[in-house]
């Protein structure tokens, strides 16, 4: 099912299902220029014993952007006001893909959100990937060959139906680059690429989170890579991690059997409660 409700003087859209008393929320938090789409294929998965809350972040996929300039602060913002008037009561499992992770963070000091699942996530090791400072070309692409090349980078072994696939994706993004600039430079430039902001905001949110949290990432992964994140597991020993193999940045769209089998077992801890 969708809606729309009214936060921060922006549309929200938002997808979810029936929740029974006492069945544990998955809210899921999308990634950059993402949407709430992202998360069809754990939908598409039948008995789950949670059901799943998404939505569109300002600026992405249904929503409105009538602020016209985002930040990561602002995103958790309307996160945690949509928590508060759509699930007040509901037991939250919170969990955040890449930037979402960032979001998710900040929200997790919210007294109904029990459990945090951070999904390949953006973090303050970000600047030892190796294609870090390359990176800004596939988050803002300026022409239709660097656009490509990212959507190729989200997949491990992506195949020829997938290449075909998101030519049409690629060309969009370069028509809309003006808006699209408008709309996130602030969150590369000063929050992705700064290592200030690396090192003075995420990472005291890693670190002094209320209680332990999950981590699920992609052996393949060119964003957000593997040895971010056996740093991240060795700074932190509290952190439950799950390794996908064979599995690029967009974790959903390769593994989201093996992610429900991780969602559910978190919720079945979280029912029993």
């Amino acid at each position: 099912m969708q809606a729309t409700i009214l936060i921060k003087n922006e549309q929200i859209h938002y997808i979810y299902e029936d929740a029974s008393e006492g069945t544990p929320v998955l809210l899921f938090i999308h990634g950059f220029k993402d949407r709430s789409k992202t998360i069809q294929p754990l939908l598409s998965i039948k008995n789950r014993n949670y059901s799943i809350y998404a939505l569109d972040m300002p600026g992405c996929g249904e929503s409105s952007n009538n602020l016209g300039a985002y930040s990561i602060e602002f995103y958790a913002e309307v996160v945690r006001e949509f928590i508060n008037k759509v699930l007040p009561n509901k037991k939250i499992i919170l969990m955040g893909h890449s930037m979402g992770a960032a979001v998710s963070l900040m929200c997790f000091d919210i007294a109904n959100v029990n459990e945090l699942i951070l999904v390949a996530p953006f973090n303050y090791y970000a600047g030892l990937n190796a294609d870090y400072e390359q990176g800004k070309r596939w988050m803002l692409p300026e022409n239709i060959e660097d656009a490509i090349e990212a959507y190729k980078a989200l997949v491990y072994n992506p195949n020829i139906f997938y290449i075909k696939g998101i030519q049409a994706f690629a060309m969009q993004d370069i028509q809309n680059k003006e808006k699209t600039k408008a709309m996130f430079s602030y969150i590369v430039d000063n929050q992705f690429f700064n290592k200030s902001y690396l090192e003075n905001v995420l990472k005291p949110l890693y670190h002094n989170a209320k209680k332990p949290y999950t981590l699920i990432y992609a052996k393949n992964d060119l964003f957000t890579t593997e040895s971010e994140m056996l740093k991240l597991i060795d700074d932190i020993p509290t952190i439950t991690p799950f390794a996908l193999e064979e599995c690029g940045h967009a974790v959903f769209f390769q593994k989201a059997n093996k992610v429900n089998e991780i969602v559910s077992n978190i919720a079945k801890v979280l029912k029993a409660e």
